[in-house]
């Protein structure tokens, strides 16, 4: 075990997190500057210390990550039309054995939460245009259920885009707008591949329909990353789709759906010629405490390239253990099944809630079987500290031909505060 403690960076982090978690940080503080008069000052900041286990049969390590992440900022509201924000993030490694992509241990499982203090925000934004929203600078880009465009709010350190976005309303239809040229990724700022480069583009719109609401969107991504010498385009896309979702809800039971359709094809300076479709349907009902659900999702493959989600939240879908970052060659399938109850509050610890979820992955090309993932979770608040527990057990399938992080049975365990 390597076990390192840099005392300084240390006491910052642990001094940070206690402020965020404690009454006085847990709730914005708003106070007037005392340079610029009529200017407020909201101050900000979290922290989360989390502990990870991962074990994979193909490695003779276990894979042992404590780390902690703070985020902290400041938000200047100079009138009700104009905003500015600045929000720094850093992460530290207390417990290393894991391979966290830039720190060359290849022998040990992967898990990304690399080491680092960066800029995570610096944005300013304004309304002065009548029902629209406009933000310049460094900030989060999450739309719809956040599959294609969304945050990496599981990791320490966080996604965020160099973007001009525009949010506006015309009747009952909301648009987003906006252009990004740099992805600071969660991969950090030392990696060669923590960065996607290029002019990126999305339109989404919103309108609410007589079941529910329905989306359209296209996003035009160039996503070059890698060295200059040699970058890399793979993961360059357009990809245009529709998401219908909706909920109703009786006197006893509730009624939660959502589906989607999507087709994706290469962009920009991408070698490869492919297009590729993404579909998804899932159900939810809800008897008081209880809540069931299904869903069925397809990332697509044409000839060997698949549809790709580079920039979704993808530690939301497909399973807890993280087997499938990177849609494999022959494309998803997902069949996932899930249950959830609220236990209310239970002594100290209020909002319990229990889940469970089992997921059946084959491939989308020839329907092979990849593998099933089981997986519990629990999540809690004690005061101003969520806590969470997560575990999954994936049992692969996979033949001799298939490669990556989906070739091996893994076991993972997390929890954090």
């Amino acid at each position: 075990m390597h076990l390192r403690v840099k005392q300084q960076k240390l006491l910052l982090s642990l001094g940070v997190a206690l402020l965020a978690s404690s009454a006085g940080w847990a709730q914005s503080g708003t106070t007037d500057s005392p340079v610029v008069k009529g200017v407020d000052v909201n101050f900000f900041a979290d922290g989360r210390l989390r502990y990870q286990i991962l074990d994979q049969d193909n490695l003779d390590i276990k894979g042992e990550a404590l780390t902690i992440g703070v985020k902290a900022g400041l938000e200047l509201e100079v009138s009700d039309l104009f905003t500015a924000l600045i929000e720094f993030e850093g992460s530290e490694q207390l417990i290393d054995d894991f391979n966290d992509s830039t720190n060359g241990r290849f022998e040990a499982p992967i898990i990304l939460d690399v080491e680092g203090i960066e800029l995570n925000r610096l944005q300013v934004q304004t309304e002065i245009i009548p029902k629209t929203r406009l933000t310049l600078g460094r900030q989060d880009f999450a739309l719809d259920n956040w599959r294609f465009l969304g945050a990496w709010h599981f990791r320490q350190n966080q996604q965020s885009y160099d973007a001009v976005r525009a949010e506006t309303t015309l009747g009952k239809a909301r648009f987003n707008l906006g252009y990004f040229n740099k992805v600071h990724r969660h991969f950090g700022d030392d990696s060669p591949i923590g960065e996607f480069k290029g002019d990126s583009f999305v339109f989404n719109v919103s309108h609410p329909v007589p079941l529910g609401q329905l989306s359209a969107f296209h996003y035009a991504l160039d996503l070059e990353t890698g060295l200059t010498a040699s970058p890399n385009n793979t993961l360059s896309s357009q990809t245009t789709g529709l998401r219908w979702h909706g909920r109703r809800h009786g006197s006893d039971i509730g009624f939660v759906w959502e589906a989607s359709i999507a087709r994706q094809s290469d962009y920009a300076e991408n070698p490869n010629d492919y297009a590729a479709y993404y579909w998804n349907l899932g159900v939810d009902l809800e008897f008081g405490d209880f809540k069931i659900g299904a869903g069925y999702e397809v990332l697509g493959s044409d000839d060997g390239t698949a549809l790709q989600t580079p920039l979704g939240s993808l530690h939301e879908f497909q399973g807890v253990t993280d087997r499938f970052f990177r849609t494999p060659n022959d494309g998803l399938r997902d069949l996932h099944i899930g249950g959830q109850y609220d236990l209310g509050d239970l002594g100290p610890f209020e909002r319990v809630q229990a889940r469970i979820g089992y997921h059946d992955f084959d491939a989308d090309y020839n329907r092979r079987d990849f593998g099933r993932e089981f997986n519990i979770g629990l999540s809690a608040r004690v005061n101003k500290v969520s806590l969470l527990m997560e575990y999954g057990d994936y049992a692969t399938q996979a033949g001799s031909d298939d490669q990556g992080l989906l070739a091996s049975d893994a076991r993972s365990l997390t929890l954090s505060a």
